[in-house]
């Protein structure tokens, strides 16, 4: 643990300083646009102002990211349809990550309109393929992306549109628009937008496979989508297809990356229908490719954690409670480090505190159960005193502490369980 510390602040101090580099860069074009307003280096800002709104998300300065990709969509309105859409989608992700949910699907619906202006347009078939390279574009816009896609599709024009591409970095999180729906309780509405991408995508495919990855793409988070609906045996079948195309595609450099996630999804549904072997023996495949990624890149600490919170449950739900305890103690341990980077990773680090505090009253560890979930307590009642929404997880955190007091009154000195 203690090698992994030095090495997650070694490379936060690397994006420090790539950061302070790209503010410089982005101040001097600044300057320059005002001295000499041309195309050209209205589009160098542009670009420079794309990628420093990646680098404030990727440190989690979300306001800073959100401001540079609100100057970013200015600059664009006087430029042409197709410049503009993928400033307003990343935009909307920017909103979305400071919970300004009603804004950002404004934002992304007007993204998608302007795509599907595109689209449907006769003439846009001579434009070339669609500005925004399909990898880095979410599910909210996934429709309009794909229709555009099949009428955008001429070799020699992706040159002309290259510059353009540049112009949109590719996003490390999956937070789309269907997403924001969700968390505005507008679940149901997210499912259809993403059934009917991968009913497009689907076709693509038939005659061209390239599309596959896209495909895989909308599958993963139409899973999602269905899992958080209750529909979750049909998530456990979309994921599932998710997983074998996944598999196929190993030939593209981020395929561990895409599958690590998908693995981890896919055994929570397992979890949830019960299917507790499978869902270990896919989390098991899941942390440790996740493993592999966290000390290369901090960034994927906080799924790692989730990863090993649910395969924690999922030994204990089979009775292998020595692997729940060993794991649980793991998934702590990362979710403190990314809730020091990021405050509002507290609340992981509260469920997992509260998830391990159950492991350990099932391995009949009894005063560790209270004291793992007396700290879950502490931080999920400061959480609902900002927020109410927390009051549910609250009262499960302290049934855990109730739990393990219990069980310790009972069986004071029975030994711990082990399998």
């Amino acid at each position: 643990m203690a090698e992994t510390r030095r090495t997650y602040v070694s490379n936060e101090s690397a994006e420090a300083a790539a950061l302070r580099t790209a503010e410089n860069i982005v101040q001097r074009l600044r300057s320059l646009v005002e001295t000499d307003l041309t195309a050209q280096n209205l589009l160098q800002l542009i670009q420079g102002l794309f990628e420093i709104s990646e680098q404030y998300g990727e440190l989690h300065r979300a306001e800073e990211a959100v401001r540079a990709m609100e100057e970013c969509v200015a600059l664009l309105r006087p430029f042409p349809i197709p410049l503009l859409p993928g400033s307003l989608h990343n935009l909307a992700n920017r909103l979305w990550d400071v919970e300004r949910y009603e804004e950002a699907i404004a934002f992304e619906e007007e993204a998608v309109g302007l795509w599907r202006k595109v689209a449907e347009n006769e003439t846009s078939r001579d434009l070339g393929p669609h500005p925004v390279s399909p990898y880095h574009c979410r599910p909210s816009v996934t429709t309009s992306t794909t229709s555009v896609g099949t009428k955008m599709r001429s070799a020699p024009a992706r040159k002309r549109w290259r510059f353009v591409a540049a112009l949109t970095p590719p996003s490390p999180r999956l937070s789309p628009t269907h997403c924001t729906l969700s968390a505005v309780g507008r679940c149901n509405e997210a499912v259809p937008i993403i059934e009917e991408a991968v009913g497009l995508r689907r076709v693509l495919v038939e005659s061209d496979a390239t599309f596959t990855r896209d495909l895989t793409d909308s599958l993963q988070n139409l899973a999602g989508d269905l899992h958080n609906v209750g529909r979750v045996e049909d998530a456990v079948r979309v994921g599932e297809e998710t997983i074998v195309l996944r598999r196929g595609l190993a030939v593209y450099p981020t395929i561990t990356k895409d599958l690590g996630r998908a693995l981890h999804s896919l055994a929570a549904s397992l979890s949830v229908v019960g299917r507790w072997d499978e869902g270990v023996r896919v989390g098991k495949e899941a942390v440790g490719l996740l493993r592999v990624l966290a000390e290369s890149d901090s960034s994927f600490m906080g799924v790692l954690a989730a990863s090993l919170r649910n395969l924690a449950v999922g030994h204990s739900n089979v009775g292998q409670y020595e692997e729940a305890v060993n794991v649980g103690e793991e998934a702590i341990g990362f979710s403190r480090i990314v809730a020091e980077r990021d405050s509002t990773s507290i609340k992981d680090l509260a469920a997992t505190l509260r998830d391990v505090s159950i492991c350990l009253a099932a391995a009949q560890q009894y005063e560790n159960a209270v004291r793992v979930g007396e700290e879950a307590v502490a931080l999920h009642r400061t959480l609902s005193e900002k927020d109410s929404t927390f009051i549910e997880a609250l009262a499960q955190s302290l049934c855990c502490v109730a739990l393990g007091l219990a069980g310790a009154d009972r069986m004071p000195s029975v030994p711990a369980r082990k399998r």
